[in-house]
């Protein structure tokens, strides 16, 4: 399986309708996307085409989203996947902790059996948590997290 080792960069998409900070992973990555511009239009390709992906399951828009976009080579070709996390808030920002909803697509198609992703996702989520706590103890606000 590829996309198991670094994270070969980092992009803010904000136009949406909430910013989506998106993580393209490095392992055999120009294989797999060719560039970071394509692995981040690939996000955009799968937010737009599968719209459900941008509410939680009882319809609470997304204030922000993290996403890990990787992949792998399997009958020759390549297989893109994009794990998508949807974060919102029952309070402002800055007073609580987010409520999250997974999603997983495979060539832009949402997966029915939920997340099912890469280890390295898990790392993401857990670096963004402190940055999250670390910001907000500063006084930031979700874009100045987001930005950091």
């Amino acid at each position: 399986m590829l996309g198991e080792q670094s994270i070969q960069s980092r992009g803010l998409l904000v136009h949406h309708g909430f910013p989506v900070k998106a993580y393209p992973l490095a392992d055999d990555f120009k294989r797999i996307y060719g560039n970071t511009h394509e692995a981040l239009r690939e996000v955009s390709a799968c937010i737009e085409s599968n719209q459900e992906i941008t509410y939680s399951d009882d319809g609470k828009p997304f204030l922000y989203s993290i996403s890990v976009s990787w992949g792998y080579l399997q009958h020759g070709g390549p297989v893109r996947q994009v794990d998508f996390y949807g974060f919102y808030y029952d309070r402002a920002f800055e007073e609580c902790n987010p409520e999250w909803r997974p999603y997983t697509l495979k060539d832009r198609v949402l997966q029915p059996e939920g997340l099912k992703g890469c280890e390295t996702g898990l790392l993401v989520l857990g670096a963004e948590a402190f940055l999250r706590r670390i910001g907000i103890n500063k006084g930031y606000g979700l874009l100045e997290y987001l930005n950091q």
